[in-house]
């Protein structure tokens, strides 16, 4: 009886730990605020999105977007690309962040770069 007892705490734990709706969105941190960029997204229809671009590592760029003035996508680096390096141009990291608002307002869940879009995106300078 002791063993059952157990094991179902533990899953109701398990369960409990994994709920999304207990996780808090992170906000941003106070020492990048300094390197942040805000701009408004031209998009309605979608609450208050906006984005910011952030730096990245070795003078490369990321992007915040943000619902309602809160983080809701943190991206410092490349989306889809292999490693962690941020965009070479604030353009490119501008339109990435465009592209994922446009995604946003349109209900695409998750909203993903493609690869030609990706492409598209790092010709931008």
């Amino acid at each position: 009886m002791r063993s059952i007892f157990t094991a179902c705490t533990f899953f109701i734990l398990l369960i409990w730990a994994c709920n999304p709706s207990k996780k808090q969105e992170k906000p941003v941190a106070q020492s990048d605020s300094a390197n942040i960029k805000s701009d408004s997204a031209v998009m309605s229809g979608t609450g208050d999105l906006t984005f910011e671009i952030i730096s990245g590592q070795s003078g490369t760029y990321g992007y915040d977007i943000l619902k309602n003035g809160k983080v809701y996508i943190h991206q410092p680096h490349i989306p889809g690309a292999s490693g962690v390096e941020g965009f070479k141009a604030e353009e490119q990291a501008r339109a990435a962040a465009e592209l994922m608002i446009t995604k946003l307002k349109n209900n695409v869940v998750p909203p993903t770069i493609t690869e030609e879009e990706l492409t598209e995106i790092l010709k931008k300078n």
